[in-house]
């Protein structure tokens, strides 16, 4: 008796093996992202990537949207790399004068004139407020061709003028290799960690209300303009993305409830699991701190080489579809150089 049982259980068991598989990770993460997309109506771009290297999901991220102040990470990227190489010094200092009035966003067209303000100021602001004075500061001092030839040697047609685009149209690839390469210099000091501290501070984010927290710093650089708001985010949690939304605005105002819910989904997918957050619908239903799954043994600044990423990054296939991590991004095109008085400018945030 006790033999037919014990073979009766292990029949059942072995039955029960073959009958139950392993949930994938986020299952129904990216479907949820494809309705959040799909269902918007409105030009978006979004695309999550793993700083294992993996694209966790992508979406349209290869066409160009207005990007209004987004230009300005890879432009204070190469401010980064010129100070690093000697071209002009961190206290090095420029006067605001009338001459330099902008407005849109940032705090030093609301300041008084005859301030002198150091490279290291206009490099913060640039990033941590988004200011076009500081951006147009930089850009007078820093020039526009050795930018342009930077880009295109990361292998994207994104160019910036002298006068005019000065707020080009950018995609949610560009934006993605940039914070990529922002992340991995980072703790290098210098311009290098002024930069990323004033990300990891920017105001005007609505992801880091979703994704970060005490132990998850995010950076951000947003875009804003009459019809857009962008965010390109790098999230710092035990597993690190990148999270780059481009999405549309109403005069100004953006769609928040449409970000929120694309940052939570995002989260899920590099989480793995839907458990992780609601489908947040408002700015006061803000999510736990989450538990960490076990560590993967992976640290993304260990290769530390630029390599840029592929150009269009690999699309997702069913092998490849099981979600972990995110990315957002965002953009929007603007006019020119605010020194000039005879330019006519349209304010970009």
């Amino acid at each position: 008796m006790p033999k037919k049982i014990l073979a009766f259980l292990i029949q059942l068991a072995m039955l029960l093996c073959c009958l139950i598989q392993p949930i994938p990770a986020a299952a129904g993460a990216p479907e949820e992202m494809n309705d959040l997309v799909n269902g918007y109506g409105r030009p978006t771009a979004v695309l999550v990537y793993s700083m294992d290297g993996t694209t966790l999901y992508s979406y349209k991220a290869q066409t160009k949207l207005a990007g209004a102040s987004l230009i300005k990470l890879p432009y204070c990227y190469w401010v980064c790399a010129q100070l690093e190489n000697g071209v002009h010094s961190l206290d090095e200092t420029i006067t605001y004068t009338k001459s330099w009035y902008h407005g849109g966003s940032g705090i030093i067209y609301k300041g008084e004139y005859g301030v002198d303000y150091t490279i290291e100021q206009l490099l913060d602001y640039a990033l941590r407020y988004s200011d076009n004075v500081a951006y147009d500061m930089l850009v007078y001092l820093f020039g526009v061709s050795g930018f342009n030839n930077m880009i295109a040697s990361w292998g994207y047609d994104i160019r910036i003028g002298q006068t005019y685009p000065r707020f080009p149209t950018v995609h949610a690839a560009f934006m993605c290799e940039t914070m990529r390469r922002m992340y991995i210099r980072s703790d290098d000091g210098g311009p290098w960690t002024i930069a990323w501290d004033a990300l990891c501070h920017s105001k005007d984010t609505y992801v880091r209300g979703i994704l970060g927290d005490e132990n998850t710093p995010v950076a951000v650089k947003y875009g804003n303009v009459a019809a857009v708001w962008h965010e390109a985010c790098y999230i710092g949690c035990e597993h690190p993305y990148i999270l780059i939304v481009l999405s549309s605005a109403t005069n100004y105002a953006p769609d928040v409830e449409y970000l929120e819910s694309v940052a939570a989904c995002a989260g899920r997918l590099n989480d793995g699991t839907l458990q992780h957050l609601p489908l947040l619908r408002s700015r006061q239903n803000l999510p736990p701190n989450r538990q960490q799954t076990p560590p993967r043994n992976r640290n993304p600044r260990q290769n530390r080489q630029l390599n840029p990423l592929p150009n269009p990054l690999p699309s997702l296939t069913p092998q490849n579809r099981t979600p972990h991590r995110s990315l957002v991004m965002s953009m929007r095109t603007g006019r020119s150089m605010p020194w000039m008085r005879s330019i006519s400018l349209k304010p970009q945030r």
